[in-house]
């Protein structure tokens, strides 16, 4: 695999606690975490073995989604706020 592109994600947080999120270039690349730290680790993991599977499967000559600019994608809930309660971040 090339070198590490970067996709953006879709964060959710779970009402009894922890996060969930989703990589909408990668259907079906998900993963959850306790924290949000948490959570991009295991989605980092869920990108490589998702690209990895599909760098060894029949879709070998499929069009991978394109990554985004670094700085384009966060962590922010959909109304903007951060998911940590973190201020000025």
């Amino acid at each position: 695999m090339a070198g590490p592109d970067k996709f953006a994600v879709v964060i959710h947080s779970e009402p009894s606690g922890g996060y969930w999120g989703e990589v909408p270039a990668l259907p079906g690349c998900r993963s959850q975490g306790e924290t949000v730290e948490k959570l991009m680790a295991n989605l980092r993991e869920a990108i490589a073995s998702t690209l990895e599977t599909r760098e060894g499967s029949d879709n070998v000559g499929e069009t991978l989604p394109q990554a985004v600019k670094p700085g384009v994608a966060d962590d922010r809930n959909d109304d903007g706020s951060d998911p940590e309660g973190r201020e000025g971040s």
